[in-house]
């Protein structure tokens, strides 16, 4: 049977979270099986992994500095190469752009989205940075700029940057080989007040962009002009079944590889809730499964047939079987991970991070 490299980031730092760092896990893509091959502490708080070549760049998500520590992938286990430090605290999203020669940041607690270019020993000295400024309607968790990620859009030639604490939705025309970024016309949507756009997926073709609300726990829908960058607002539908009344975060988003599934993990009710995907891009709710844990924070569609969910607050990394029509079959396998939030499927070539 044939095994894939596989890794885990957990939380390490106090209060964040009490896990080790970068698990490197064995992991079987017919059975969903998983086991651990070896532990990485040599982190802090890798909130998010994404591979670059044959190097592994993690977010590392601290209050004072972002940084992002790069490791070489060799005989099995993680070599650090280094760390770069640069302002703004709380990162927590990394993308990486066509061509794998620039990488964007996001720093949650400063809103703050920064460019590297990315060399041969990992991240660079930022060669640009977008400070946000204002505040939402949410005066807990909107009383200032709150970016939380960004992503490279199907052509390559648009970046979508997910500002959760000013509800918007800003697009730039990205430049993949001198690291530049010109905003989009209009250069933003104004999401609902008080929703709190977190994390993005792309339909395949382009033209319709699904976000995940965090605050309002809801799911956009929205139309993208490729030649403009414009974004605009189609459809809003609630990530949680109707009658639900108890506290919920909404956190990923993806979209299969053939358009036609939606699917967004609730923390709170502890479901993923499944859309399907109407010929015009908008969607229809299908229903909910559980995460088989409590606070899934990410979710990975490993193929067709196999989701991956990092349940933060269970501290468990658990596999389960798709039906193919946005339902689950059941559990495939569970792995104790204390705090883990993100996962990343190790590819013998580069892999672009797109959500």
């Amino acid at each position: 049977m044939t095994k894939q490299t596989l890794l885990a980031g957990s939380y390490n730092l106090r209060p964040f979270g009490e896990g080790r760092g970068i698990t490197v896990l064995e992991y079987e893509p017919e059975s969903g099986g998983m086991r651990v091959a070896d532990v990485c502490e040599d982190t802090v708080n890798p909130s998010y992994l994404i591979q670059a070549g044959q190097l592994v760049l993690a977010a590392q998500e601290t209050l004072e500095t972002g940084g992002i520590a790069a490791y070489r992938f060799e005989g099995g286990r993680l070599a650090r190469l280094g760390t770069t430090h640069f302002p703004g605290g709380l990162l927590c999203h990394l993308a990486l752009w066509p061509g794998g020669r620039y990488l964007s940041a996001a720093n949650y607690w400063t809103g703050r989205l920064t460019v590297c270019p990315v060399t041969g020993q990992g991240a660079g000295e930022p060669t640009a940075a977008l400070q946000y400024e204002g505040a939402g309607a949410d005066p807990k968790r909107q009383e200032g700029p709150h970016t939380h990620s960004s992503c490279v859009d199907p052509s390559g030639s648009w970046l979508v940057v997910a500002e959760l604490g000013l509800d918007r939705l800003m697009s730039y025309r990205l430049d993949p080989a001198a690291g530049t970024l010109t905003p989009g016309s209009p250069a933003f949507l104004q999401t609902p007040a008080g929703a709190g756009p977190r994390h993005m997926a792309f339909h395949p073709n382009g033209r319709t962009l699904y976000v995940s609300a965090e605050l309002s726990s809801s799911v956009f829908v929205c139309g993208f002009d490729p030649a403009t960058g414009a974004i605009t607002l189609r459809q809003v539908l609630p990530a949680l079944p109707e009658g639900f009344s108890g506290d919920n975060l909404t956190a990923d988003i993806h979209c299969t590889a053939d358009g036609r599934l939606v699917y967004a993990s609730n923390r709170g009710h502890d479901s993923i809730a499944s859309f399907g995907v109407q010929e015009d891009g908008s969607l229809r709710a299908l229903g909910h499964f559980s995460c088989f844990g409590s606070g899934p924070r990410s979710i990975r569609l490993m193929n067709h047939a196999v989701m991956l969910i990092a349940n933060q607050n269970s501290g468990t990394l658990v596999s389960c079987r798709l039906d193919g029509a946005g339902g689950c079959s059941g559990k495939l396998a569970e792995l104790p991970l204390p705090s883990v939030v993100c996962t990343l499927p190790l590819n013998s070539t580069t892999q672009e991070e797109r959500e």
